[in-house]
């Protein structure tokens, strides 16, 4: 007989069911407390070490915006509110100040100005602020070519056997080019989608062959 067609053999199976549901139910919660719980920890230990709000987003590879949620939540609050403060980035009277980012105490011609009057320095020293720019304008670089399919159109050259500075954007209608082109990667990611939306991917080899076929032809 078939155990599964009768009603006692029916009730067993839709009991063992009923317990694999509670069981994977209360699996994936204590998944996502023990998840909760070590960003907690993480963030904890990070403030323990005076990262600021954005030090720790880039630690842990998100955004500010979910780190302020994150530190919301569990009622936390970073050590460096002393950075977030005018006086802070006043240079009035200062002949020094201490770069967050490298922890060293740097004079006051170390740290860009922020206005034309040189009143107001940047939080980061010279050093680390280029850093930093540069390491978030290689990532959206990157980024940039992967969505426009990661290789060259012309010759299928592909980003992961070269390197990201041989990619080009070729715009197909150059009277669309935005005229900040080289600085477009300073951004906000929705609009630099827009603009290389006009262009095709290419490796500079291939970006110089269709520039030098343009000329010919013209």
């Amino acid at each position: 007989m078939n155990l599964g067609s009768s009603p006692s053999g029916s009730t067993i199976i839709n009991k063992k069911l009923v317990q694999l549901f509670y069981l994977l139910f209360h699996k994936s919660e204590l998944y996502l407390y023990k998840t909760i719980i070590m960003i907690k920890n993480e963030i904890e230990n990070l403030i323990n070490c005076n990262f600021s709000q954005r030090e720790i987003a880039i630690e842990l590879k998100s955004s500010q915006s979910n780190v302020r949620h994150w530190l919301k939540k569990f009622n936390l609050k970073t050590n460096n509110n002393l950075y977030n403060k005018k006086e802070y980035c006043s240079v009035e009277n200062r002949i020094e100040k201490l770069c967050p980012k490298c922890k060293i105490t740097k004079p006051i011609g170390d740290f860009y100005a922020k206005n034309k009057n040189k009143t107001w320095s940047a939080g980061y020293c010279k050093k680390c602020s280029n850093r930093y720019h540069s390491k978030r304008a290689q990532q959206v670089k990157i980024k940039m070519i992967q969505y426009k399919g990661g290789k060259c159109v012309d010759c299928k050259l592909k980003l992961e056997d070269s390197h990201y500075n041989v990619f080009d954007f070729h715009h197909l209608n150059p009277d669309t080019k935005d005229s900040n082109f080289k600085k477009i990667k300073y951004q906000k990611w929705e609009y630099i989608k827009k603009e290389i939306n006009k262009c095709v991917l290419l490796c500079s080899n291939c970006h110089r062959l269709r520039h030098a076929e343009k000329i010919i032809i013209d």
